[in-house]
């Protein structure tokens, strides 16, 4: 006869992956991950227990109390799903805002990124590739004609798609009050960053799981575009069950359900039965003591076993583990950025179509050009920021791409920065020398027109005044036709692109006048700049953190901004210092590396760019315009 096992091991004793170690077996289709056991005291028996990202819940939530299991948890999904799926079909991105447990399964085979507490970098990073893949699976899916996840999997198996080396990818969270923080408009902002996964990630088999105090840790705003709360997860031990998504009377009952002194105990709402999470080392745990005939086992840190599980995980997926997620790095080569640019510039666009890099996005390490709608480009920083390199790599960008017959560069350069580059722009004819007259009576000849490097005063004025004329010559007039205008083919003439090293030195008062603001021949520059019409002259400039402030009342920042769409390159500076858009909080600067900073059109179009830096001394041969 076939005798009951009636008595099973109770709950209170901590269960790791040497006591579940038959219900870890391969799975071959899905997204569910072991990671502990469900009580089934009336069928005298003990259930697996998955965590299911397939089914009704995409995204998870561990929720509980200070030494919880929360992180333990989180762990557990890292190791039970190596060894479940291996490297090949689930991997990992590892954010860490708690106190850097989690970079203990940092080594696993498959874990792509993990960002320490603090590497803010390296989360916009892991943030950045999640939104990349789900982008390039659902285009991927589509033309394929899949609709599953598997399905799409299996394809490429046969058929590899570029850039996609992963299985189900997983982001992980430690800690989401630590990432959205706790000021009102960042905390907004912050949980914006993963609405993509939240929306369309399960979709494209891309998910979230992350730890918080309670379930309802996630909600940021009002608005759906502000939250990143999820319906449900797993409840671990807490003081305060108010949050917690399961039913009323449940919930009432959890503190009498959940030993406090017991950490990874839970209860599944589905199934109604209590559980209890695994700890991700491969050994029994063996009771410290017994009192009153019953084991104690006290919370232990097993740091240890869990890295050398990891290491033993690495041998064992040997050659096989995921494509690494690489942060973007501190210093980005201009040639390397322009390796990537130069095959796609058409040699025969219209100039208007010019596009000119500026390094690389810190989430996805593509390219990062000043957008394509301007030409004109506003940078500001912090000394030693990095913003006279932005306006050199410029510089190299329009040799680059135009000959000197196609563009002419003027340098306004009031502290004398770009000597070097005056040489460079001589040497190679783009910067003219100063256009004299005919000899005078007394022999000397009058200069017509400024050199087009300008250090004083009086050649401001004059360059000022003749980029006023050139501007005005070039309007569309009343004979300029619809299509001209679309073309714009209205005038004929040289590209002239205006650099200008430290803009505020050019100014004075609190409204940041300056002399392209001053009536030059009947027009000024400002006001030309407000028509609003492409004239083929652009400007990129650089300035002190001072232009926050600058740029709100300048009349020439204001049509710069306004009526050209330049965009901002912010550079590093004291948060104290202001944001350049009112009322936009989160966009007030940070204390970056140099040639690290914020890309901004607006308020709502923004991002985290490194910029390349450009050695002057490798480019002075420089390359032949296309």
């Amino acid at each position: 006869m076939k005798v009951l096992d009636l008595w099973k091991p109770s709950l209170r004793e901590p269960m790791t992956l040497s006591t579940a170690a038959a219900g870890l077996a391969r799975e071959r289709s899905g997204l569910r991950i072991r990671i502990g056991d469900l009580d089934a005291p009336q069928r005298h028996t003990r259930l697996p227990w998955y965590l299911d990202f397939g089914g009704a819940l995409p995204h998870q939530v561990i929720a509980g109390g200070a030494k919880s299991g929360r992180t333990t948890l989180l762990q557990t999904l890292v190791i039970s799903g190596c060894l479940q799926h291996g490297p090949d079909r689930l991997a990992f991105l590892l954010a860490d805002y708690g106190a850097g447990k989690l970079g203990e399964v940092k080594g696993s085979p498959n874990v792509a990124s993990y960002a320490r507490p603090g590497d803010e970098d390296a989360v916009s990073r892991i943030l950045g590739e999640a939104r990349r893949l789900i982008e390039l699976r659902r285009a991927a899916m589509v033309h394929r004609e899949v609709s599953a996840v598997d399905a799409y999997l299996t394809s490429k198996t046969v058929d590899p798609v570029a850039g996609d080396p992963y299985g189900y990818v997983v982001v992980g969270i430690d800690s989401i009050g630590g990432f959205l923080g706790e000021d009102g408009e960042v905390r907004r902002e912050r949980a914006k960053l993963l609405r993509p996964i939240l929306d369309s990630g399960a979709s494209a088999g891309v998910h979230l799981v992350y730890t918080a105090d309670s379930m309802a840790s996630g909600i940021a705003g009002n608005y759906t575009h502000h939250s990143v709360d999820v319906p449900g997860g797993v409840q671990l031990p807490a003081a305060d069950y108010t949050g917690a998504k399961m039913p009323s009377e449940v919930r009432l009952s959890l503190l009498s359900l959940l030993p406090a002194d017991q950490p990874g105990r839970s209860y599944d709402p589905v199934t109604s039965l209590q559980a209890r999470t695994l700890v991700p080392i491969n050994r029994d745990i063996e009771p410290d003591r017994f009192e009153n005939g019953m084991p104690v086992f006290p919370v232990t840190d097993h740091a240890a076993e869990i890295r050398e599980l990891t290491g033993q995980l690495t041998e064992a997926f040997a050659g096989r583990a995921v494509a690494p997620v690489h942060p973007a790095a501190a210093r980005i080569d201009f040639e390397t950025v322009w390796s990537q640019f130069a095959p796609l510039v058409d040699p025969h666009r219209h100039p208007a179509r010019t596009i000119l890099p500026l390094g690389v996005r810190t989430d996805t390490l593509e390219l990062a050009p000043i957008p394509n709608f301007s030409q004109n480009l506003l940078v500001y920083g912090e000394k030693q920021s990095g913003r006279t390199n932005a306006l050199r790599s410029a510089m190299e960008s329009v040799m680059r791409q135009f000959t000197p017959e196609q563009a002419s560069v003027i340098v306004i350069d009031p502290l004398r920065n770009l000597l070097g580059e005056r040489d460079r722009l001589y040497a190679r004819g783009y910067v003219a020398s100063a256009r004299l007259g005919e000899p005078g009576p007394d022999g000397q000849r009058s200069r017509l027109t400024p050199a087009g490097y300008v250090t004083s005063e009086e050649d401001l004025r004059e360059t000022a005044k003749l980029l006023s004329a050139l501007m005005n010559k070039r309007r569309p007039g009343d004979e300029t036709t619809a299509e001209q205008l679309r073309d714009r083919t209205y005038f004929t003439g040289k590209e002239v692109y205006v650099f200008i090293d430290n803009f505020f030195r050019l100014t004075e008062g609190v409204m940041g006048r300056s002399i392209f603001d001053e009536e030059l021949g009947g027009e000024s520059v400002t006001r030309l700049l407000a028509s609003g019409d492409d004239l083929g002259v652009h400007f990129i400039l650089s300035d002190d953190t001072g232009f926050a402030d600058r740029v709100k009342s300048s009349p020439f920042l204001m049509a710069l901004r306004d009526k050209q769409m330049a965009p901002i390159l912010q550079l590093a500076g004291q948060p104290s210092s202001g944001t350049p858009i009112g009322q936009a909080f989160h966009l007030k600067p940070s204390r970056w590396r140099a040639g690290q900073g914020r890309l901004i059109v607006d308020a709502e179009d923004y991002t985290l760019v490194q910029t390349a830096l450009l050695d002057t001394d490798a480019a002075v041969g420089g390359a032949t315009p296309s």
